[in-house]
């Protein structure tokens, strides 16, 4: 797959199909949109295009008094993801307030159809783009006919009576319930981070854990609690737990939950600056407060024997 960062970098397409969208946690919605747009590329025997930005629109779009919508996939993981579902050119245009100025007849003319020039366009059916967000399936239609090419809308993909989307995603993640998380994403839930330095009190407990601050602070990341997790450090898998929170038992006083993992497998070595990927298996227990250091050994026992039966499951 070719990736491109700007529009100046590309020669004009001689024929496409071609997708849009801000594709925020290629979930099985986006997939469907873009697999049907890999298949109609192939059937024409043309170059597959899908286009998106970056950041997020409403990362730009939204007042400063408003909180930051929270991602659910970094960039990386997204263009591994768009990858492969096989995808022959990806485009990360820069979303800024000039590109949200921009009309949605200026950018099907001067972008869509003067660089692609798709025979196909291909949109999820909730899809709007442009200023205004005029750019919708009712825009396309009216287009398709002036300038001759077809549009394919597809419609929501659902999980019986609900719709998968980004901000249904969301709310899964918010409640904790990684089951749903994971049927609408078709994958489990992810958190990148590297790992820092802590205060070294798990290592005094028997029970060292890896400090992670996550990478991109744009990501979503799951409330404060207990969970299962898989660790993956240098492509190798190891089993484990996770904490988010603020470590009541030891009034820390912090103002911003942490992230802890306790890796259960004993033969890694130092992991200070190594990037560790955390997939979220299972909401385990809110975090507690307890009235001793020894408690709270007693409840790490048995959240690792829980963890470890999920493990092996």
């Amino acid at each position: 797959m070719d990736i491109y960062h700007r529009l100046e970098e590309i020669d004009k397409i001689h024929s496409s199909v071609l997708t849009i969208g801000t594709f925020d946690g290629i979930h099985c919605g986006h997939q469907e949109i873009i697999l049907r747009t890999v298949s109609e590329a192939k059937k024409n025997n043309c170059s597959s295009i899908l286009i998106t930005f970056d950041p997020h629109p409403q990362h730009i779009l939204r007042s400063a008094n408003h909180v930051k919508k929270e991602i659910i996939t970094p960039i990386d993981k997204k263009i591994q993801l768009v990858k492969e579902l096989g995808v022959d050119i990806m485009i990360l245009l820069p979303f800024d307030l000039q590109m949200a100025s921009v009309s949605a007849e200026d950018f099907l003319k001067n972008v869509i159809l003067d660089k692609f020039n798709p025979v196909k366009i291909i949109i999820g059916h909730d899809h709007h783009f442009g200023n205004n967000r005029e750019g919708n399936d009712k825009f396309l239609l009216e287009k398709s006919k002036k300038y001759l090419f077809e549009l394919d809308v597809v419609p929501a993909v659902c999980d019986g009576n609900n719709t998968i989307s980004s901000t249904a995603i969301r709310l899964a993640v918010k409640t904790r319930n990684l089951d749903l998380v994971r049927r609408y994403l078709g994958r489990d839930y992810e958190l990148t981070g590297i790992v820092i330095k802590g205060v070294g009190r798990g290592q005094k407990l028997n029970f060292p854990t890896a400090n992670l601050r996550i990478i991109d602070n744009t990501i979503l990341q799951p409330p404060v609690g207990v969970y299962c997790v898989q660790v993956i450090i240098e492509n190798k898998v190891f089993r484990g737990a996770c904490n988010i929170g603020f470590r009541p038992t030891f009034d820390d006083g912090l103002t911003h939950p942490v992230i802890e993992v306790n890796i259960f497998e004993n033969s890694i070595e130092n992991l200070y600056g190594k990037i560790i990927k955390l997939k979220f298996l299972k909401f385990v227990r809110n975090e507690q407060k307890f009235e001793s250091s020894d408690q709270l050994v007693k409840q790490l026992i048995f959240d690792r024997e829980f963890c470890l039966n999920l493990h092996d499951k």
